[in-house]
């Protein structure tokens, strides 16, 4: 079966169409789920960090790291614990975590990989045994309340380590 002129350019329209529909559906999905993101990715940082950690600004984008979306928190410190506070134990212009898409219509955000690009990493020991990198919470002290309202589920399958030092 062969397919005229005319039905040849009526399919190039119905694709160009389609891969339009999804260049913009890129565009609109990240500012629909941002907030809620954002809030989840602070609120769960925020009950399993026992330091400082501080950044300037998240921000969502499908075209880092394709196909999967991407929340990318720039400028983040994380301070070092136990006696190394002045030492950050993470500094970095960019930490990114893909998302999977899938999982934005479920209750539990799945987190699949982590991106750290242009950081500094300090892992530190004392003589007494204590470290710099003691920085979240152990399973006893999170309550079964924190743990229930934390909808983020985390199945890393991939880190990537770009432009970075360790010490």
């Amino acid at each position: 079966m062969k397919l005229k002129k005319g039905n040849w350019i009526t399919l190039g329209k119905y694709i160009s169409g389609l891969i339009g529909l999804v260049l913009i559906l890129m565009l609109i999905l990240p500012q629909l789920f941002k907030e809620r993101i954002n809030w989840m990715v602070q609120n769960y940082l925020n009950q399993q960090i026992t330091t400082n950690l501080s950044l300037s600004d998240i921000s969502l984008t499908f075209f880092k790291q394709f196909p999967s979306l991407t929340v990318s928190l720039d400028n983040i410190e994380i301070e070092g614990a136990n006696d190394f506070k002045e030492v950050p134990f993470l500094s970095a212009e960019e930490l990114s975590l893909g998302i999977n898409v899938f999982s934005l219509f479920k209750p539990a955000i799945e987190i699949k990989s982590i991106y750290l690009g242009t950081a500094n990493i300090n892992i530190l020991r004392d003589l007494d045994g204590n470290s710099n990198f003691e920085i979240f919470e152990t399973v006893d002290d999170v309550t079964e309340s924190e743990t229930s309202e934390n909808k983020l589920a985390i199945d890393i399958q991939k880190i990537r380590i770009t432009d970075s030092n360790f010490l």
